[in-house]
């Protein structure tokens, strides 16, 4: 069978958009996609969806050392750890204690953890609410390894995005409920 030039790297950028429609957020699709798929464009289209997952993006690429740092900053990571604060707070648990940091820990090493080639760091800030809406996610990315970790991590943003936007739907739930039954 010939192969396609390209071939994996298409069908992984349908795969992305497939999953950003999933989560509500193909208006990143048709921004960044430009509705056409180019195998010249797949590392383009890769880094113009990891800058949009998140509304907070700032990466920076160390050729000397051939490794790429993201930083990931948004509203919705900075809700979920103001309600593990509140949690933490009201049941007097340090930020190792607390059972929503650390399920958040696992969750971005559940799909972040596919290479090698790829360190994270979840900063889970829960001192107080102030710090807690500064919490931000950490990515270094070792670019010559010849893997290609840019879509991993998208992937992986796509899941952990639709996860945090899912608790937090869910806490809020919760807080509603508990204003009706005071």
């Amino acid at each position: 069978m010939a192969e396609i030039e390209g071939f994996d790297a298409i069908i992984s950028t349908l795969h992305l958009a497939k999953e950003l429609h999933d989560i509500g957020r193909f208006d990143i699709v048709k921004y960044q996609f430009h509705n056409v798929l180019c195998w010249d464009g797949y590392y383009e289209n890769n880094l113009n969806v990891l800058s949009s997952i998140f509304s907070g993006f700032y990466n920076d690429y160390d050729e000397d050392n051939d490794m790429e740092f993201m930083m990931f900053e948004d509203d919705i990571i900075s809700e979920y750890f103001v309600f593990a604060w509140k949690y933490g707070k009201l049941h007097k648990l340090s930020s190792e204690q607390n059972p929503y940091v650390i399920q958040a820990q696992d969750k971005v090493r559940r799909w972040l953890n596919f290479s090698s080639c790829t360190y994270w760091k979840l900063l889970a800030y829960t001192k107080t609410r102030k710090t807690a809406q500064q919490s931000k996610l950490l990515i270094r990315i070792y670019t010559g390894c010849g893997c290609n970790a840019h879509e991993g991590v998208a992937y992986g943003l796509i899941q952990l995005y639709a996860w945090f936007a899912n608790m937090c739907g869910e806490f809020k739930a919760l807080e509603f409920e508990e204003m009706i039954e005071a």
